[in-house]
């Protein structure tokens, strides 16, 4: 099933972070707590994981952009 992975909300008080690094590339299969991405808001770097097998099929921003909570950041097929 293809599914958006999208950023998750990291501050109360802030709307975006920085997409610092990705961990995965296009083809990547990931499972359950592996690193997606880190994401940085203010001056905090956090790892971004998983929930669920996934293929990564598109990453949507680059490193260094600045990325709102809650936007799809890439998109995945969901593994049984």
């Amino acid at each position: 099933m293809r599914k958006e992975f999208k950023m998750p909300f990291l501050k109360k008080d802030a709307s975006s972070c920085v997409l610092a690094r990705w961990a995965c590339e296009p083809g990547d299969v990931l499972d359950p707590g592996d690193v997606v991405l880190e994401a940085e808001a203010d001056k905090v770097t956090e790892e971004i994981t998983c929930t669920e097998r996934m293929q990564i099929s598109e990453l949507l921003f680059e490193e260094g952009d600045e990325v709102s909570f809650g936007a799809a950041v890439a998109v995945c097929e969901v593994m049984a």
